[in-house]
């Protein structure tokens, strides 16, 4: 019973500001279909990567799948000289897409399956379209490229 009494004003407190709290947005509906896709197409521990980091991070969250780099407390499991290589290395990736290239050194490096681009690639039909994205399959890419 004591507990109870003590937990009380720590309670009472939280549904308190909790009242106050906005619901989070929805996703755009772009977002989501990409989401639902990824769910439904990839494997659990696919790396994916994502020109977009806001639906990087939601596949990662949503989805069982990896990304070889979002930045979310990356100080904490890893240095900051490797996190300056990745950044530089997906930097270069996205640079190169762009102009029509496919990084190979980068999609080994990383065992990349799968790239979410806002850029289509020269005459490759994406795996899959949901508005300004592009999902692509690198076995696909490699073929193609």
């Amino acid at each position: 019973m004591l507990i109870v009494l003590l937990s009380l004003p720590g309670s009472f407190d939280f549904f308190v500001k909790s009242a106050h709290l906005q619901q989070p947005a929805p996703l755009p509906s772009d977002v989501g279909r990409m989401v639902r896709f990824a769910g439904k197409q990839a494997v659990p521990g696919t790396v994916v990567l994502s020109e977009d980091e806001a639906l990087g991070r939601c596949l990662v969250a949503m989805v069982p799948m990896r990304s070889p780099f979002l930045d979310v407390y990356s100080w904490s499991f890893m240095s900051t000289a490797e996190a300056t290589a990745r950044r530089t290395d997906l930097l270069e990736f996205w640079t190169r897409w762009r102009q029509g290239d496919l990084n190979r050194e980068v999609v080994d490096r990383y065992k990349i399956e799968a790239i979410v681009s806002l850029t289509p690639a020269p005459g490759i039909t994406p795996a899959f379209r949901s508005g300004r994205f592009y999902w692509y399959e690198i076995a696909q890419l490699v073929q193609a490229m």
